[in-house]
């Protein structure tokens, strides 16, 4: 076998170094793609870790945002409903303080005057003290002469029927009813009845009425007693006093 001349001894060194150094180049490449292949996986895996530490902080704070939203609901609901039962709680009290109440005042009174054709008669006075109309007023009226003071188990006559007047009454206007006595008396009785220390002319009955917010029929019952006296000039004054039963009202 022939020996290799120095030129080609030369040109398979050149060979040699040239596949020597493209096998450590591509040791280099797969090393450095192994690096960045791990580098690529571990921050892959730190994402991903990162993801689910923050779903979790994230869901954990929806479920905080919820209980305190179903708080602030519960909260809100109670306002509500305290708002509401405040709201009903005022308006009955509105009702109860601008209603109309029907007050029966004591008024004046006549006495028996035989040459005039005037007979004893009480005229209680109507008023409406509330703060707002009194509608579909009705009442009822009686007056007569009795022993007084009166027996502690006496019972007045029944009224019985209401005059129908059916209106309203405004508040603070008045509107003056009559009670006249049916019995006419001699005249020492009615000296008697004027002075009032042992007969008195006496009235009663009861008034019924509504109220703008359709409450009622609410009523005032009555009963006054009246005498006279004279004063220095002759006049006739009468004057009265509610009786001690059956004054009261709804």
């Amino acid at each position: 076998m022939p020996l290799a001349t120095d030129e080609e001894r030369r040109d398979q060194k050149d060979e040699h170094s040239e596949k020597r150094l493209v096998d450590f180049g591509l040791l280099l490449l797969t090393a450095a793609l192994a690096v960045a292949t791990f580098l690529l996986w571990k921050t892959t895996a730190d994402l991903a870790k990162e993801t689910r530490a923050g779903g979790e902080m994230q869901s954990e704070k929806m479920q905080a945002s919820i209980d305190q939203a179903t708080r602030s609901a519960a909260a809100m609901e109670d306002v509500a409903r305290a708002t509401r039962d405040n709201a009903a709680l005022m308006q009955s009290v509105m009702h109860k303080q601008m209603r109309a109440y029907v007050a029966v005042n004591i008024g004046s009174a006549a006495y028996q005057e035989n040459e005039k054709g005037i007979k004893f008669a009480a005229h209680p006075v109507l008023e409406n003290t509330g703060f707002t109309p009194a509608r579909t007023v009705n009442f009822k009226v009686m007056a007569g002469v009795f022993e007084f003071p009166l027996p502690a188990d006496f019972v007045f006559p029944d009224v019985p029927v209401f005059q129908i007047y059916d209106t309203s009454i405004a508040p603070r206007q008045t509107f003056v009813i009559n009670g006249i006595v049916n019995d006419i008396f001699i005249d020492d009785e009615v000296k008697e009845i004027m002075k009032g220390d042992t007969k008195r002319l006496f009235v009663w009955g009861a008034v019924t009425y509504n109220d703008i917010y359709n409450g009622g029929p609410w009523q005032t019952n009555f009963c006054h007693h009246y005498y006279y006296f004279k004063n220095r000039e002759g006049g006739v004054i009468p004057m009265g006093s509610l009786h001690t039963v059956r004054n009261d009202g709804t």
